[in-house]
């Protein structure tokens, strides 16, 4: 209360952190309606948005079909890099699923997710006959098929001059325990082969 004022001054300043800083700028990569068992490739784009080198040391997966070989990686300050991730589906469905950057960010480690609706083609084909009228000519149907079939079911419309002998229709060695069997309704031929085990 009795003291003396003392004189004071301040001076105004500024603190520069050096550090890298990752920033992802594709946050989500749509792999899109792919067919399994093929290769596909997709790009993310990351930042160093720091002011000092980063560096990219791995790149963790949440599911094993994803994969690169772009990583490790520097990136210096402000620069953008492109990474190829390679996703190669073995199963049909809709997955979503993550990679993780681990580097010396700043911010630590950051993820990106990886969507991809992939399904399995199975093809029937019908092969090619010819035979001589009042003869019987046989009829060769193949399957190419991605995953295990245990059934399946197809119809044709005869034509007139064709005839369907009972008790013809048989699978072959590859299909194991199916049950064939055939039927006509009209000039509707329809054939069904499925396993009573899920073989």
């Amino acid at each position: 209360a009795n003291g003396k004022q003392i004189d004071a001054s301040v001076s105004n300043g500024s603190v520069t952190i050096l550090a890298p800083e990752l920033t992802i700028v594709t946050t989500s990569i749509d792999y899109g309606h792919i067919p399994i068992r093929s290769n596909y490739t997709r790009s993310i784009s990351l930042k160093n948005t720091g002011n000092k080198t980063l560096h990219i040391s791995d790149a963790q997966f949440s599911a094993s079909e994803f994969s690169t070989k772009y990583i490790p990686i520097d990136i210096e300050p402000g620069a953008t890099q492109n990474i190829t991730i390679n996703y190669a589906p073995v199963n049909r469905g809709a997955i979503s699923e993550t990679v993780t950057f681990i580097s010396n960010a700043i911010n630590g480690k950051q993820k990106a997710t990886l969507v991809a609706d992939p399904f399995s083609v199975n093809e029937l084909h019908i092969g090619k006959t010819s035979g001589n009228s009042d003869e019987e000519a046989t009829i060769t149907l193949t399957m190419n098929n991605m995953e295990p079939i245990v059934g399946m079911q197809c119809s044709f419309t005869m034509p007139e001059q064709l005839v369907f002998v009972e008790g013809s229709f048989k699978p072959s060695q590859r299909a194991e325990s199916h049950l064939a069997h055939a039927t006509m309704d009209g000039n509707r031929l329809t054939l069904f082969m499925y396993s009573a085990s899920n073989a």
